[in-house]
């Protein structure tokens, strides 16, 4: 078996130290390097340190003291036997550490396992993330260029790398070889400049084209557009934009729409926000779904014919529909009670369509007028609804209704008002009667929320700044 590098040295000065001449050598040079780097500097006396430093140097003269008592004894045991039989003495324990200095050694090689994990798991994270980078630069690479290519900085590098024409720097044959590379390189960029001058002065249709050579990917990857600008005299263009496009026309008249307060509410939660692009907005939230909304616009604005689709796509993001956690504050009661009556009778084929904003056009002759909306119009204030089902039947639906109750609170009693939901069972006859009645009381309530809304907003048009 091969010896290792600390046995080899243990044999070296072995050897050394057996020979007094070499011994005494070893030592004399010792002793001028000790005083060389005195004199330099690298090394001081104890007299010339700081009380730090002596209390230091002297703790490790007794270590190295200690460990050499240590050795001389244990070789004088060995080599030494007693030449005699002797009577038996009785047996020393062995040295050993003592317990506070076990456990000190323990807690130390503890921390520095410690230590070492850390450093490893750096490493590897460090290897890790240099070996993710290579891995996105050779997939850029592989994207950007064809494979087995450079790209154009990768040919400029490898044509300069070991660029140099003065003498005495590499053989003649490869300056020669290095300026001929140069000067073929420079001909044809030269050379392309021109003619591409020349093609884009010229009266033809390759203007466009040589404007997008300007603009392509490459060009501003490396960031020499004005470098190219400059050296073919005429603009780089722009990309010219639709005219007369419709969503270009109609964005900020539909941004209005959607953000209408009869449209849209806006939250009141101060941190219930929504950011996009940068664009940090209050979040709004749809009072009707977007196709009542889609049908109030088209309404409102007979002038201009819009899809659905685009409708959709052109809605702020910061206008959404309405979720469970949205409902901070209670609904409006006229609206869900006449929305129970109506889905009641649309189940049972009495109504058409469950759209409130449907279903009050049956009844009146314009939803714009007051007359009509108040039951004064001679036309349609007479209007009842039929149904030729069996008036019989008993039926259900629900009611949103105020109570009173009395509770306890605080040893005392006290009457509560509450809004309670109930399930109502009654005949058709009865559905219907119920309809009537709030009919007339729910066009009026529909009215006076459009108009308070309409008049709003036209304060808020007309408002001048002082």
């Amino acid at each position: 078996m091969p010896l290792t590098n600390a046995e080899k040295q243990r044999r070296y000065r072995e050897k050394r130290d057996s020979d007094p001449n070499r011994r005494a050598e070893f030592l004399a040079r010792c002793k001028s390097k000790y005083q060389s780097d005195i004199g330099v500097g690298k090394r001081k006396r104890i007299i010339e340190m700081t009380p730090r430093e002596q209390r230091k140097q002297r703790k490790e003269w007794r270590k190295i003291k200690s460990k050499q008592r240590k050795r001389k004894k244990s070789n004088h045991t060995i080599l030494t036997p007693p030449s005699s039989p002797q009577p038996a003495l009785e047996q020393i324990p062995p040295e050993h550490h003592s317990t506070r200095g076990r456990k000190r050694l323990m807690a130390k090689c503890y921390r520095d396992n410690d230590q070492l994990r850390l450093e490893i798991a750096k490493q590897k994270r460090l290897a890790h993330r240099l070996q993710m980078r290579l891995l996105r630069l050779k997939r850029k690479s592989s994207l950007n260029t064809p494979t087995g290519q450079d790209t154009p900085r990768s040919k400029a590098r490898k044509l300069l790398r070991h660029w140099s024409t003065e003498k005495g720097e590499g053989s003649r044959a490869k300056r020669r070889l290095m300026k001929n590379q140069a000067k073929k390189a420079l001909q044809f960029q030269y050379t392309l400049n021109a003619e591409l001058m020349n093609k884009y002065r010229s009266k033809n249709k390759g203007k466009q084209a040589l404007s997008q050579i300007i603009r392509g990917k490459l060009m501003r990857k490396y960031k020499i557009i004005t470098e190219a600008v400059n050296e073919f005299r005429f603009t780089a263009g722009r990309q010219r934009q639709k005219k007369g496009s419709l969503s270009k026309r109609l964005t900020d008249r539909v941004c209005s729409f959607y953000e209408r307060d009869d449209i849209s509410r806006i939250t009141p939660g101060i941190k219930d926000t929504v950011t996009k692009n940068g664009i940090k907005k209050q979040r709004r939230v749809m009072t009707e779904s977007i196709e009542i909304i889609h049908e109030r616009f088209i309404l409102e604005n007979t002038d201009i014919k819009i899809s659905y689709p685009t409708f959709c796509r052109m809605r702020p993001f910061w206008v959404q529909p309405p979720k469970d956690s949205d409902r901070e504050t209670c609904a409006c009661k006229y609206h869900e009670n006449m929305q129970f009556l109506v889905n009641s009778l649309h189940g049972l084929n009495c109504l058409p369509s469950k759209r409130l904003q449907e279903i009050v056009k049956m009844f009146a002759c314009d939803i714009n007028k007051m007359d009509c909306m108040y039951g004064r119009c001679m036309e349609c204030k007479d209007v009842i609804l039929q149904s030729e089902t069996d008036s019989t039947i008993n039926t259900e639906w629900f009611q949103w209704k105020t109570k009173k109750e009395t509770r306890l609170i605080n040893n005392q009693e006290k009457e509560v008002t509450l809004t309670v939901k109930e399930k109502v069972t009654d005949s058709i006859d009865c559905l219907i009667d119920t309809f009537s009645s709030e009919m007339q009381r729910f066009k009026v309530h529909t009215f006076n929320i459009t108009n308070q809304f309409n008049h709003y907003r036209k304060m808020k048009e007309n408002l001048k700044r002082k």
